[in-house]
Protein backbone atom coordinates (compact mmCIF):
# COMPACT_ATOMS: atom_id res chain seq x y z
CA UNK A 1 0.00 0.00 0.00
CA UNK A 2 2.91 2.33 0.63
CA UNK A 3 3.63 2.68 -3.08
CA UNK A 4 0.10 3.91 -3.80
CA UNK A 5 0.73 7.26 -2.06
CA UNK A 6 -2.74 7.36 -0.53
CA UNK A 7 -3.76 10.28 1.67
CA UNK A 8 -5.22 9.27 5.07
CA UNK A 9 -8.77 10.05 3.96
CA UNK A 10 -8.29 8.00 0.78
CA UNK A 11 -6.97 5.08 2.82
CA UNK A 12 -10.02 5.22 5.10
CA UNK A 13 -12.37 5.36 2.10
CA UNK A 14 -10.72 2.35 0.53
CA UNK A 15 -10.73 0.38 3.78
CA UNK A 16 -14.47 0.97 4.27
CA UNK A 17 -15.46 -0.30 0.81
CA UNK A 18 -15.38 3.02 -1.03
CA UNK A 19 -13.72 3.82 -4.34
CA UNK A 20 -10.89 6.33 -4.61
CA UNK A 21 -10.55 8.36 -7.83
CA UNK A 22 -7.94 11.00 -8.56
CA UNK A 23 -6.63 12.85 -11.62
CA UNK A 24 -3.31 11.99 -13.24
CA UNK A 25 -1.07 14.65 -14.80
CA UNK A 26 -1.43 15.02 -18.56
CA UNK A 27 0.57 17.68 -20.37
CA UNK A 28 -0.88 17.33 -23.88
CA UNK A 29 -3.79 19.68 -24.61
CA UNK A 30 -5.97 16.83 -25.90
CA UNK A 31 -5.07 14.31 -23.19
CA UNK A 32 -6.86 13.58 -19.92
CA UNK A 33 -5.99 10.91 -17.37
CA UNK A 34 -7.27 9.54 -14.08
CA UNK A 35 -6.73 6.73 -11.61
CA UNK A 36 -9.23 4.72 -9.58
CA UNK A 37 -8.65 2.30 -6.69
CA UNK A 38 -11.00 -0.28 -5.20
CA UNK A 39 -10.86 -3.44 -3.12
CA UNK A 40 -12.50 -6.51 -4.67
CA UNK A 41 -13.34 -9.37 -2.32
CA UNK A 42 -11.99 -12.06 -4.64
CA UNK A 43 -8.56 -13.18 -5.90
CA UNK A 44 -6.94 -11.66 -9.00
CA UNK A 45 -7.65 -14.78 -11.07
CA UNK A 46 -11.39 -14.10 -10.95
CA UNK A 47 -10.75 -10.59 -12.24
CA UNK A 48 -8.56 -11.97 -15.05
CA UNK A 49 -11.22 -14.53 -16.01
CA UNK A 50 -13.82 -11.76 -16.24
CA UNK A 51 -11.63 -10.16 -18.91
CA UNK A 52 -10.85 -13.39 -20.74
CA UNK A 53 -14.56 -14.19 -21.05
CA UNK A 54 -15.44 -10.53 -21.88
CA UNK A 55 -17.83 -10.51 -18.90
CA UNK A 56 -16.08 -7.40 -17.61
CA UNK A 57 -16.76 -5.77 -20.99
CA UNK A 58 -20.21 -7.18 -21.72
CA UNK A 59 -21.67 -5.97 -18.42
CA UNK A 60 -20.08 -2.55 -18.57
CA UNK A 61 -23.44 -0.78 -18.94
CA UNK A 62 -22.68 1.16 -22.13
CA UNK A 63 -21.75 -1.90 -24.20
CA UNK A 64 -24.56 -3.09 -26.48
CA UNK A 65 -22.60 -5.94 -28.04
CA UNK A 66 -19.05 -7.25 -28.22
CA UNK A 67 -17.01 -10.14 -29.54
CA UNK A 68 -13.55 -11.63 -29.21
CA UNK A 69 -11.24 -12.09 -32.18
CA UNK A 70 -9.57 -15.41 -32.95
CA UNK A 71 -5.81 -15.60 -32.22
CA UNK A 72 -5.37 -14.99 -35.95
CA UNK A 73 -8.33 -12.65 -36.66
CA UNK A 74 -10.75 -13.78 -39.35
CA UNK A 75 -13.56 -12.03 -41.17
CA UNK A 76 -16.01 -14.36 -39.43
CA UNK A 77 -15.06 -12.73 -36.10
CA UNK A 78 -16.89 -9.53 -37.11
CA UNK A 79 -19.76 -11.16 -39.02
CA UNK A 80 -22.26 -10.09 -36.34
CA UNK A 81 -20.80 -6.63 -35.68
CA UNK A 82 -23.70 -4.19 -36.17
CA UNK A 83 -23.26 -1.20 -38.47
CA UNK A 84 -25.77 1.53 -37.56
CA UNK A 85 -27.67 3.66 -40.10
CA UNK A 86 -25.69 6.70 -38.93
CA UNK A 87 -22.43 4.85 -39.57
CA UNK A 88 -23.60 3.88 -43.06
CA UNK A 89 -24.36 7.53 -43.79
CA UNK A 90 -20.89 8.52 -42.60
CA UNK A 91 -19.29 5.81 -44.74
CA UNK A 92 -21.20 7.09 -47.77
CA UNK A 93 -19.93 10.65 -47.32
CA UNK A 94 -16.32 10.10 -46.14
CA UNK A 95 -13.52 11.95 -47.91
CA UNK A 96 -9.82 12.09 -47.10
CA UNK A 97 -9.30 14.99 -44.69
CA UNK A 98 -13.04 15.49 -44.25
CA UNK A 99 -14.76 12.51 -42.68
CA UNK A 100 -17.20 12.12 -39.79
CA UNK A 101 -15.87 8.62 -39.16
CA UNK A 102 -12.26 7.76 -38.34
CA UNK A 103 -10.64 5.83 -41.18
CA UNK A 104 -7.32 5.73 -43.00
CA UNK A 105 -6.73 7.35 -46.39
CA UNK A 106 -6.63 3.93 -48.07
CA UNK A 107 -9.87 2.89 -46.41
CA UNK A 108 -11.61 6.08 -47.49
CA UNK A 109 -10.37 5.61 -51.05
CA UNK A 110 -11.84 2.08 -51.00
CA UNK A 111 -15.19 3.56 -49.97
CA UNK A 112 -14.97 6.17 -52.73
CA UNK A 113 -14.44 3.48 -55.37
CA UNK A 114 -17.30 1.45 -53.91
CA UNK A 115 -19.64 4.42 -54.11
CA UNK A 116 -18.70 4.96 -57.73
CA UNK A 117 -19.17 1.36 -58.87
CA UNK A 118 -21.81 -0.22 -56.63
CA UNK A 119 -25.48 -0.16 -57.72
CA UNK A 120 -27.52 2.18 -55.53
CA UNK A 121 -29.76 -0.62 -54.27
CA UNK A 122 -26.74 -2.54 -52.97
CA UNK A 123 -24.69 0.37 -51.67
CA UNK A 124 -25.61 0.37 -47.99
CA UNK A 125 -25.18 -3.39 -47.39
CA UNK A 126 -21.96 -3.23 -49.42
CA UNK A 127 -20.71 -0.36 -47.25
CA UNK A 128 -21.49 -2.38 -44.11
CA UNK A 129 -19.57 -5.38 -45.45
CA UNK A 130 -16.64 -3.15 -46.46
CA UNK A 131 -16.54 -1.59 -43.00
CA UNK A 132 -16.46 -4.99 -41.28
CA UNK A 133 -13.62 -6.01 -43.58
CA UNK A 134 -11.71 -2.84 -42.63
CA UNK A 135 -12.03 -3.63 -38.91
CA UNK A 136 -10.96 -7.22 -39.51
CA UNK A 137 -7.94 -6.09 -41.52
CA UNK A 138 -6.95 -3.64 -38.76
CA UNK A 139 -7.16 -6.39 -36.18
CA UNK A 140 -5.19 -8.76 -38.40
CA UNK A 141 -2.52 -6.11 -39.09
CA UNK A 142 -2.14 -5.44 -35.36
CA UNK A 143 -2.02 -9.15 -34.49
CA UNK A 144 0.66 -9.63 -37.14
CA UNK A 145 2.76 -6.48 -36.83
CA UNK A 146 1.78 -4.88 -33.52
CA UNK A 147 1.38 -1.09 -33.28
CA UNK A 148 3.42 -0.68 -36.48
CA UNK A 149 0.55 -2.22 -38.41
CA UNK A 150 -1.92 0.53 -37.54
CA UNK A 151 -2.60 3.13 -40.27
CA UNK A 152 -3.06 6.82 -39.52
CA UNK A 153 -6.54 8.32 -39.22
CA UNK A 154 -7.26 10.59 -42.20
CA UNK A 155 -10.57 12.06 -41.05
CA UNK A 156 -9.01 15.49 -40.47
CA UNK A 157 -6.78 17.66 -42.64
CA UNK A 158 -3.86 16.71 -40.39
CA UNK A 159 -3.67 12.89 -40.11
CA UNK A 160 -3.43 11.27 -36.67
CA UNK A 161 -0.49 8.89 -36.25
CA UNK A 162 -2.19 6.26 -34.07
CA UNK A 163 0.93 4.30 -32.96
CA UNK A 164 2.69 7.55 -32.03
CA UNK A 165 -0.35 8.78 -30.10
CA UNK A 166 -0.59 5.53 -28.11
CA UNK A 167 3.16 5.54 -27.38
CA UNK A 168 2.90 9.12 -26.18
CA UNK A 169 0.05 8.23 -23.80
CA UNK A 170 1.93 5.29 -22.32
CA UNK A 171 5.14 7.27 -21.80
CA UNK A 172 3.33 10.31 -20.40
CA UNK A 173 1.05 8.54 -17.95
CA UNK A 174 3.31 5.65 -16.91
CA UNK A 175 6.83 6.95 -16.54
CA UNK A 176 9.86 4.79 -15.85
CA UNK A 177 9.31 5.01 -12.09
CA UNK A 178 5.97 3.20 -12.43
CA UNK A 179 6.00 -0.45 -11.27
CA UNK A 180 4.59 -1.50 -14.66
CA UNK A 181 6.98 0.57 -16.75
CA UNK A 182 8.02 -2.51 -18.73
CA UNK A 183 4.65 -2.28 -20.50
CA UNK A 184 6.42 0.16 -22.85
CA UNK A 185 8.72 -2.58 -24.11
CA UNK A 186 6.01 -5.24 -24.19
CA UNK A 187 3.74 -3.13 -26.39
CA UNK A 188 6.58 -2.04 -28.65
CA UNK A 189 7.66 -5.66 -29.20
CA UNK A 190 4.16 -7.08 -29.66
CA UNK A 191 3.27 -9.58 -31.15
CA UNK A 192 6.41 -11.11 -29.63
CA UNK A 193 5.30 -12.17 -26.16
CA UNK A 194 6.57 -14.41 -23.36
CA UNK A 195 3.76 -16.97 -23.45
CA UNK A 196 4.75 -18.33 -20.04
CA UNK A 197 4.23 -15.02 -18.22
CA UNK A 198 1.82 -13.23 -20.53
CA UNK A 199 -1.23 -13.62 -22.75
CA UNK A 200 -3.19 -11.34 -25.03
CA UNK A 201 -6.27 -11.10 -27.23
CA UNK A 202 -8.26 -8.62 -29.31
CA UNK A 203 -11.94 -7.81 -29.03
CA UNK A 204 -14.46 -5.47 -30.62
CA UNK A 205 -17.33 -3.67 -28.92
CA UNK A 206 -20.14 -1.28 -29.71
CA UNK A 207 -20.97 1.24 -27.00
CA UNK A 208 -23.85 3.72 -26.74
CA UNK A 209 -24.21 6.74 -24.47
CA UNK A 210 -27.57 8.49 -24.51
CA UNK A 211 -28.08 10.48 -27.69
CA UNK A 212 -24.41 10.37 -28.73
CA UNK A 213 -23.28 8.36 -31.73
CA UNK A 214 -22.63 4.67 -31.20
CA UNK A 215 -18.91 4.04 -30.80
CA UNK A 216 -17.31 0.98 -32.37
CA UNK A 217 -13.96 0.04 -30.87
CA UNK A 218 -11.26 -2.57 -31.37
CA UNK A 219 -9.11 -3.19 -28.29
CA UNK A 220 -5.94 -5.13 -27.54
CA UNK A 221 -5.78 -6.71 -24.06
CA UNK A 222 -2.38 -7.73 -22.71
CA UNK A 223 -2.16 -9.62 -19.39
CA UNK A 224 1.01 -10.56 -17.56
CA UNK A 225 2.45 -11.22 -14.12
CA UNK A 226 5.49 -9.59 -12.57
CA UNK A 227 6.81 -9.93 -9.02
CA UNK A 228 3.59 -11.45 -7.67
CA UNK A 229 1.25 -8.90 -9.25
CA UNK A 230 -1.02 -9.28 -12.25
CA UNK A 231 -1.44 -6.53 -14.83
CA UNK A 232 -3.99 -5.93 -17.57
CA UNK A 233 -3.10 -3.36 -20.24
CA UNK A 234 -5.86 -2.42 -22.69
CA UNK A 235 -4.86 -0.45 -25.78
CA UNK A 236 -7.40 1.13 -28.10
CA UNK A 237 -6.41 0.27 -31.65
CA UNK A 238 -9.53 1.69 -33.29
CA UNK A 239 -12.49 3.93 -32.45
CA UNK A 240 -14.81 5.34 -35.09
CA UNK A 241 -15.60 8.49 -33.14
CA UNK A 242 -14.28 10.94 -30.56
CA UNK A 243 -11.04 9.30 -29.40
CA UNK A 244 -7.68 9.24 -31.18
CA UNK A 245 -5.87 7.03 -28.67
CA UNK A 246 -6.53 5.44 -25.30
CA UNK A 247 -4.67 3.25 -22.84
CA UNK A 248 -5.87 1.60 -19.62
CA UNK A 249 -3.71 -0.22 -17.09
CA UNK A 250 -5.19 -2.35 -14.30
CA UNK A 251 -2.80 -3.43 -11.57
CA UNK A 252 -4.06 -6.27 -9.36
CA UNK A 253 -2.46 -6.39 -5.91
CA UNK A 254 -3.42 -9.49 -3.88
CA UNK A 255 -3.57 -9.52 -0.09
CA UNK A 256 -4.93 -11.84 2.59
CA UNK A 257 -7.68 -10.62 4.91
CA UNK A 258 -7.89 -11.61 8.61
CA UNK A 259 -10.06 -14.64 7.71
CA UNK A 260 -7.39 -15.99 5.35
CA UNK A 261 -9.32 -15.15 2.18
CA UNK A 262 -7.47 -13.59 -0.76
CA UNK A 263 -8.72 -10.19 -1.83
CA UNK A 264 -7.47 -7.77 -4.49
CA UNK A 265 -6.63 -4.09 -4.58
CA UNK A 266 -7.41 -2.90 -8.11
CA UNK A 267 -5.49 0.16 -9.31
CA UNK A 268 -7.09 1.32 -12.56
CA UNK A 269 -5.32 4.04 -14.59
CA UNK A 270 -6.85 5.59 -17.71
CA UNK A 271 -5.20 7.87 -20.28
CA UNK A 272 -6.90 9.08 -23.44
CA UNK A 273 -6.40 11.53 -26.25
CA UNK A 274 -9.63 12.93 -27.62
CA UNK A 275 -10.41 15.27 -30.49
CA UNK A 276 -13.16 16.96 -28.47
CA UNK A 277 -10.79 19.18 -26.47
CA UNK A 278 -9.28 21.42 -29.13
CA UNK A 279 -10.32 24.82 -30.41
CA UNK A 280 -11.59 27.77 -28.43
CA UNK A 281 -12.26 27.31 -24.73
CA UNK A 282 -10.07 24.20 -24.83
CA UNK A 283 -8.98 24.75 -21.23
CA UNK A 284 -12.57 24.79 -19.97
CA UNK A 285 -13.44 21.75 -22.08
CA UNK A 286 -10.51 19.87 -20.60
CA UNK A 287 -11.47 20.85 -17.05
CA UNK A 288 -15.02 19.59 -17.60
CA UNK A 289 -13.78 16.43 -19.32
CA UNK A 290 -11.41 15.67 -16.43
CA UNK A 291 -14.26 15.97 -13.93
CA UNK A 292 -16.50 13.77 -16.06
CA UNK A 293 -13.74 11.19 -16.44
CA UNK A 294 -13.39 10.92 -12.65
CA UNK A 295 -17.12 10.37 -12.12
CA UNK A 296 -17.31 7.87 -14.99
CA UNK A 297 -14.29 6.00 -13.66
CA UNK A 298 -15.89 5.73 -10.22
CA UNK A 299 -19.14 4.37 -11.64
CA UNK A 300 -17.27 2.03 -13.94
CA UNK A 301 -15.17 0.56 -11.13
CA UNK A 302 -18.34 0.05 -9.11
CA UNK A 303 -19.93 -1.91 -11.95
CA UNK A 304 -16.74 -3.83 -12.60
CA UNK A 305 -16.45 -4.84 -8.96
CA UNK A 306 -20.04 -6.06 -8.95
CA UNK A 307 -19.40 -8.15 -12.08
CA UNK A 308 -16.25 -9.69 -10.63
CA UNK A 309 -17.96 -10.44 -7.32
CA UNK A 310 -20.82 -12.19 -9.13
CA UNK A 311 -18.30 -14.28 -11.07
CA UNK A 312 -16.46 -15.01 -7.84
CA UNK A 313 -19.59 -16.38 -6.18
CA UNK A 314 -20.24 -18.62 -9.19
CA UNK A 315 -16.71 -20.01 -8.90
CA UNK A 316 -17.07 -20.35 -5.15
CA UNK A 317 -14.06 -18.10 -4.48
CA UNK A 318 -15.88 -15.08 -3.15
CA UNK A 319 -18.12 -14.07 -0.22
CA UNK A 320 -21.62 -15.49 -0.05
CA UNK A 321 -23.13 -12.02 0.12
CA UNK A 322 -22.09 -8.64 -1.14
CA UNK A 323 -21.65 -6.05 1.65
CA UNK A 324 -24.53 -3.64 1.96
CA UNK A 325 -22.47 -0.57 1.13
CA UNK A 326 -23.80 1.47 -1.79
CA UNK A 327 -20.33 1.23 -3.26
CA UNK A 328 -21.07 -2.36 -4.23
CA UNK A 329 -24.30 -1.68 -6.13
CA UNK A 330 -24.54 -1.68 -9.95
CA UNK A 331 -23.82 1.69 -11.52
CA UNK A 332 -26.48 1.74 -14.22
CA UNK A 333 -25.03 3.16 -17.43
CA UNK A 334 -21.66 4.12 -16.02
CA UNK A 335 -18.79 2.10 -17.42
CA UNK A 336 -15.06 1.89 -17.79
CA UNK A 337 -14.76 2.29 -21.53
CA UNK A 338 -11.61 2.63 -23.50
CA UNK A 339 -12.63 5.48 -25.75
CA UNK A 340 -13.89 7.62 -22.83
CA UNK A 341 -15.43 10.25 -25.07
CA UNK A 342 -16.77 12.02 -21.97
CA UNK A 343 -20.38 10.84 -22.08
Amino acid sequence: MAGLNLRPEEQRLLDTGGIVVRPLPAGHAKTIAAQGLAIVKSPPETFLDAYRSLEAIRHGGSVTTCGRFSPVPTLADVAHLPVSPDTLTELSTAHVGDSKIKLSAAEIETLTQLRQTCPAAQLRPSLADAYRQMLWKRALAYATHGPRGLPAYADKKVPTDVPAAVASLVSECFRLAHPASRVHTMLEHFPRLDAVRGESFLYWAVQKYGDLKPVTTVVHVLMWQDKGRDYIASTLIYANHYTEAAFVLAELIPFTDPTGRTQTIVVYSVCLQTDLLGGQLGFLKKKFAQSKLLSTLKGGLTTLRTTVLAASRVRGTGPAEVPGSASFQPAGKSAICLHFHVP
